[in-house]
């Protein structure tokens, strides 16, 4: 891999040194929200060296929105020369290219599409779309969400799903969104949940947390927000557990839980599915 990584280098300095006066352009990235992110100006002696330049701050930009990022990264990028014209490329050419950089840059990590896989996946899900939406995004939602048990199970009234889930629109992926729901007869007022995830524990703080009054005198604490560069660790976590509790503590109370095999396995099946189909997920914690 590195063999040919180091040919597509010498071949892209072979086409920027090709000519002997430079061009400028402008790297142009749009993020996973559909808006025009900042780019970057690039001097290079023709389209394809310029379009090569670009990839590797598409990567850069990518490695640090799951660094840093609260939500979004760039999806997709265009380059522009001086006159504003979009440069085409080669759509082999640009294929290739694109691939092994980011095979450099994330290996195993890289979007790569496995219909096979895909297929034996789509069984676990439902598939919700809305037709009243303009992006017609289509969420992909585990069937069974399992149910969490308690270590006290005689008397504990409440329940708690914990899930992921995620959408498509446009040939493209949304972030993967994390789910709290908590019920019970009492409130909780859930402030954060510790898992014990094979021995090892791991915080996590939602953003914020919603409260609903339901039928028959229940009550419902929920929370759905994206995996971040914060709470990424948890989910790789997840990704190879065989055990997990969970201590959900509240403002004076706690609960405690202990996630079904079925929850175990949706959480690791939604991030096998939203790689088998080319999304973008790093199993990392750290890019170096």
């Amino acid at each position: 891999m590195k063999k040919r990584f180091l040919l597509l280098c010498c071949a892209a300095i072979s086409l920027m040194s090709s000519c002997s006066i430079d061009k400028e352009y402008k790297y142009i990235p749009v993020s996973t929200d559909g808006k025009i992110m900042t780019g970057n100006t690039i001097t290079a002696s023709s389209d394809s060296a310029a379009y090569y330049k670009a990839i590797h701050f598409f990567m850069n930009d990518l490695k640090n929105a799951y660094m840093f990022s609260s939500s979004t990264y760039p999806y997709d990028f265009i380059v522009v020369d001086s006159k504003k014209k979009v440069i085409e490329i080669d759509s082999l050419k640009k294929v290739e290219w694109k691939n092994a950089v980011m095979k450099h840059y994330f290996g195993e990590d890289s979007p790569s599409v496995d219909d096979k896989k895909t297929q034996e996946l789509l069984p676990f899900f439902e598939t919700i779309t809305d037709k009243y939406s303009e992006s017609k995004t289509t969420w992909y939602v585990p069937k069974e969400k399992g149910k969490s048990i308690s270590p006290d199970r005689y008397w504990d009234s409440s329940s708690f799903d914990f899930y992921l889930y995620f959408g498509t629109f446009d040939n493209t992926f949304s972030p993967i969104h994390i789910v709290i729901d908590y019920t019970d007869n009492d409130w909780l007022f859930i402030k954060k949940l510790k898992f014990l995830i094979d021995g090892d524990v791991i915080e996590y703080r939602p953003q914020k947390m919603k409260t609903n009054t339901l039928y028959g005198g229940k009550i419902s604490e929920d929370s759905d927000e994206t995996v971040t560069s914060s709470n990424r660790k948890l989910i790789n976590k997840l990704l190879t557990a065989d055990s997990v509790e969970v201590k959900l503590e509240g403002s004076k109370y706690y609960r405690e839980k202990i996630l079904s095999d079925v929850q175990i396995s949706n959480i690791k099946r939604t991030i096998a599915l939203y790689k088998a189909m080319g999304g973008f997920y790093v199993t990392k914690d750290n890019l170096n």
